[in-house]
């Protein structure tokens, strides 16, 4: 502008326009970040509700719907054998998901959750957490002089009442997708080293719209 003979622009020339311009600014950012803000909190939360929680899994996949307690009197046969003695999926077509052993001492009496492995050995007192249809269960628990924890209601066996009793948090339950370029694609369950690689077990299978929940193995 000077060089063409016009007087050039000062701070104090600009200052009202740039006042202006800063207070329109201030107006529109304000109610755009309000939206902007309130699409991360729908995208956060849409995120968090397609995750699931133990609870809903256990749900989804009937988890309780085939779950029973058994208890190790002293007079039963499996006290002091390995899992891998018993062979009991195998055997009878049930898989434990949990072991609950009393710990005895003078001053403290204390539960341990542990969970079961192929060396795990069986002690009196101890309580199994078992997945499995009910007549499988109970030829298992009556060749090998088990007791059921839940009591008969009208000739039929109570499920597990699991308030304060099995806390799936405790010990985690996940939901994972297989892909069409796993390793573990066409490949049985007893190969895929889940239990072996990673400590964890295989509760249940949903296969299209139907569930396994039975002999996964």
């Amino acid at each position: 502008l000077v060089e063409a003979g016009y007087k050039g622009l000062g701070f104090f020339t600009i200052l009202p326009a740039g006042m202006v311009l800063f207070v329109i600014g201030l107006f529109l950012l304000w109610p755009l970040s309000k939206i902007l803000d309130k699409k991360g909190e729908d995208g956060l939360s849409e995120n968090r509700s397609n995750v699931k929680s133990p609870h809903q899994l256990a749900a989804q996949y009937r988890v309780t719907d085939n779950l029973y307690r058994l208890e190790i009197p002293r007079h039963s046969g499996v006290i002091d054998k390995k899992l891998a003695e018993l062979d009991i999926t195998k055997r009878y077509k049930v898989t434990i998901t949990e072991i609950r052993t009393k710990s005895h001492s003078p001053l403290v009496r204390n539960t341990v959750t542990r969970l079961p492995e192929a060396d795990t050995i069986l002690t009196c007192d101890d309580v199994l957490y078992i997945i499995g249809e009910y007549e499988n269960i109970r030829h298992f628990a009556e060749e090998n002089g088990l007791e059921f924890l839940d009591k008969d209601i009208n000739g039929e066996r109570q499920k597990p009442k699991f308030a304060g009793k099995f806390r799936f948090e405790e010990i985690g339950m996940a939901e994972v997708v297989l892909l069409a370029n796993s390793r573990l694609h066409n490949r049985i369950v007893r190969e895929s080293g889940f239990r072996e690689n990673y400590n964890v077990n295989i509760l249940a299978i949903q296969r299209k719209d139907q569930y396994i929940i039975q002999d996964i193995k």
